[in-house]
């Protein structure tokens, strides 16, 4: 099963770093007026409904921003932290 995982976080993570790539392209030769949804997600061979499984806005795709990631073992790391109160 971790084989499966870790194909299936290697795909997302190279549709992703194509997704972002044609749109930061697309907006250094096109310009902001020029860049469109529809035209990013089929040259990245994907539809436009799975760009917005990736991306928020046009604008996101472009600039490679994402939801931030909490890896476990930093969320581990800091619930065992007890020098710091988490409200300071």
């Amino acid at each position: 099963m971790q084989q499966t995982s870790g194909l299936r976080t290697r795909r997302y993570r190279q549709t992703w770093q194509d997704i972002h790539q044609i749109a930061a392209e697309d907006r250094l030769d096109l310009g902001p007026e020029g860049v469109n949804t529809a035209n990013i997600a089929e040259m990245a061979g994907v539809s436009p409904r799975t760009f917005f499984n990736y991306f928020a806005t046009t604008e996101d795709g472009i600039l490679g921003l994402g939801p931030p990631e909490l890896r476990p073992e930093h969320v581990e790391t800091f619930k065992q932290d007890t020098s710091h109160s988490p409200l300071m």
